[in-house]
C-alpha cells in the first residue's frame, strides 16, 4: 500500500547520509545489489537554447547519461488550475532557478523535475492530492513508494502578491529553496548513492577516485553520473573536533558549485523543466523563448523587476499566446 505524507511549513531537515557507498568500489567494502528505481520522466517539450544568466556557471554541452536519470526520484512542480496563480508560480520558480544560490540549486540536481497539473499528478500516483502544493515528491526507489506533498502557505501568499520589492523576491527564492531541501530524505539519498555505485560507467571510475581523494572539482559528466554521492558531503555536518573536518568542508566547497551548474545546465540553460517553456516579459508583451512567433501583448502591466522578467510558462498556458 502506498503511503502519503504531507509536510507543512518549512524545515531544512537535511542531515548527512552515511559515508558514500560509491567509495566501496575503491576501498573494498562489499554491499548487496541496489534497487534501481524506474523512470517516469518524459522527453522535454522544448528545443529552446536560452542565453545563460549572469549568475549561472557557463558549462560545455554534454550528452546526458540515461541510467543516471532513471535512478533519480521525481520532483513534480504543481501547476495550479487558476491562471493567475499559475502565472505567479511560474514567475517565482523563474526567480529561483535563475537567481537561487548554488547551495539551493545543488539540492535540485538529484531530482527529475517535471511540471504537472493536479489531475496529471493523481493519474501518475493513483492518489488524491489536496490543494495546490508547490511540489510533490515521488520516491519510487523504496519498497513502498512514497508521495510527499511540499507546501508553504506564506510562499503562496507572497507569490500571488507579485511584489517588486527585493526583500519579497529574496524571500520567495529562499522559501522555494527550503521546500526543495525538505524533499531530500536521508534514506532516499542512501538508496541513490547505492544505485550510483552500481551504475557508474567504467570509464569514469579512475576519474571519480581522483576527484574524491583530492578533493577536486568534477566535470559535469561525472556529477551527472553520481549527483547524490556528490551531494552527500555537501549536506554533512562534520564534528568540529574531527581530524577530517577540513576534508569534508573542502568537498562542500568544490562540489556545491558543480551540482548547481548541473541544475542550471538541465533546467535553465539548455531546456526548461518538462511541461513548461521559458518566457520573458519586461511589462509590455511576452516572448516565449525558442518560439519567437508566439508573442502575447499585455501593455499596462507596469515595471517588472529584473529577477522576475524570465519565468516559466506552463504548457497549459498556450491559449494566452
Amino acid at each position: 500500500m502506498k503511503r502519503r505524507r504531507i509536510l507543512q511549513g518549512l524545515a531544512l531537515g537535511c542531515t548527512g547520509a552515511s559515508t558514500p557507498v560509491l567509495l566501496s568500489r575503491f576501498f573494498g567494502v562489499e554491499y548487496g545489489e541496489p534497487e534501481i528505481c524506474g523512470s517516469l520522466h518524459s522527453d522535454s517539450n522544448s528545443d529552446s537554447r536560452p542565453e545563460p544568466q549572469s549568475n549561472g556557471t557557463p558549462t560545455t554541452p554534454h550528452r546526458s547519461i540515461d541510467h543516471c536519470a532513471s535512478s533519480r526520484p521525481n520532483l513534480y512542480l504543481v501547476v495550479p488550475d487558476n491562471i493567475i496563480a499559475r502565472r505567479a508560480r511560474g514567475q517565482a520558480l523563474g526567480e529561483f532557478l535563475n537567481y537561487g544560490t548554488d547551495s539551493a540549486l545543488a539540492r535540485l540536481a538529484v531530482f527529475k523535475v517535471t511540471c504537472v497539473t493536479i489531475k496529471e499528478l493523481q493519474a501518475i500516483t493513483g492518489e488524491t492530492i489536496d490543494g495546490d502544493p508547490w511540489f510533490v515528491l515521488l520516491d519510487s526507489s523504496s519498497r513502498y513508494p512514497q508521495t510527499i506533498a511540499l507546501d508553504d502557505s506564506k510562499l503562496s501568499r507572497i507569490a500571488d502578491e507579485r511584489s517588486a520589492e527585493d526583500s519579497i523576491i529574496d524571500e520567495r527564492i529562499r522559501r522555494i529553496g527550503d521546500l526543495i531541501a525538505t524533499a531530500i530524505q536521508p534514506d532516499m539519498l542512501d538508496r541513490m548513492i547505492k544505485s550510483e555505485s552500481a551504475a557508474l560507467p567504467k570509464h569514469l571510475e579512475t576519474e571519480f577516485a581522483a576527484v574524491m581523494n583530492g578533493p577536486l572539482s568534477p566535470r559535469l559528466e561525472l556529477v551527472e553520473a553520481a549527483p547524490a554521492t556528490f551531494l552527500q558531503p555537501v549536506l554533512a555536518h562534520p564534528d568540529p573536533d574531527s581530524d577530517t573536518r577540513w576534508y569534508t568542508e573542502e568537498q562542500e566547497r568544490v562540489f556545491t558549485p558543480r551540482l548547481a551548474a548541473l541544475t542550471r545546465e538541465h533546467l535553465v540553460h539548455s531546456t526548461p523543466p518538462t511541461g513548461a517553456h521559458w518566457a520573458r516579459s519586461g511589462g509590455c508583451g511576452t516572448r516565449v523563448e525558442g518560439l519567437p512567433e508566439r508573442i502575447g501583448f499585455s501593455c499596462g502591466m507596469g515595471h517588472v523587476p529584473e529577477r522576475s522578467r524570465r519565468f516559466l510558462t506552463f504548457l497549459s498556458d498556450r491559449e494566452r499566446f
